[in-house]
């Protein structure tokens, strides 16, 4: 047998093996989220919420810290305080926070509920406070703002991760519910009135001086890559 037929019959036989390592990976992955996905309902405080749902994955876990509304409100974190006047303390509640491919969840430390909202009904609003440039603020499209989803992490590594990760996890969201849309209502080809541009336009509002985030540009933890990138 000449060395070129060996090599084929070599790749030959290393392409079942590698499809089949592929397959018992996503199969490995799929049981680890499955599992998170349990643990993580078998320990919220409200019963009638119901996690886990057939597609659903976790892409991200962490802690942020919720600012509380009346701090926001008072201007604190916004400008700095009179001369001698020691920095106010600031106000806020720690939060686990859990992005999954369809919903942003975040609780208290003993999972208990605080809020929760559907990826695809979010953008991200690129507000910062002087004083507390570390703020992630998150809003519902199409509804009036409230300060329920202003979150800061421990420093600006930190957040330009978790903004970054954010944005990409809205967009892949929003990207699927219009394709789930667009197959609902029969169509055949994608919508181009000057109403659905603004539609899209409106699913993600990214800040206009930093190029648009893609999901394999995002340094994120492995489940997170593999939800992305598939």
């Amino acid at each position: 047998m000449h060395a070129g037929q060996e090599d084929r019959s070599a790749r030959g036989l290393l392409f079942p093996l590698s499809s089949h390592s592929a397959f018992m990976f996503v199969c490995l992955f799929q049981a680890e989220n499955m599992l998170r996905l349990l643990d993580i309902q078998s320990r919220l405080g409200d019963s009638t919420f119901v996690l886990f749902q057939p597609g659903r994955r976790l892409l991200r876990e962490g802690v942020l810290h919720r600012l509380k509304e009346h701090y926001l409100l008072s201007g604190s974190g916004a400008c700095p305080l009179a001369d001698g006047v020691g920095e106010k303390e600031v106000e806020e509640e720690e939060q686990l926070v859990f992005v999954f491919n369809d919903l942003l969840l975040w609780t208290s430390p003993l999972f208990s509920i605080t809020g929760s909202v559907p990826l695809s009904e979010l953008q991200y609003l690129p507000t910062k406070l002087p004083l507390l440039p570390s703020t992630i603020w998150l809003a519902r499209k199409g509804k009036p703002f409230s300060f329920d989803m202003v979150f800061r992490s421990k420093d600006m590594a930190e957040h330009e991760n978790w903004t970054g990760f954010l944005q990409a996890a809205i967009h892949s969201a929003c990207g699927l519910a219009s394709a789930a849309a667009t197959v609902s209502n029969g169509a055949t080809r994608a919508p181009s009135s000057l109403a659905n541009q603004r539609t899209a336009h409106d699913c993600i509002k990214l800040v206009t001086d930093v190029a648009p985030i893609r999901p394999h540009d995002i340094q994120s933890p492995r489940s997170a890559r593999l939800e992305l990138e598939f």
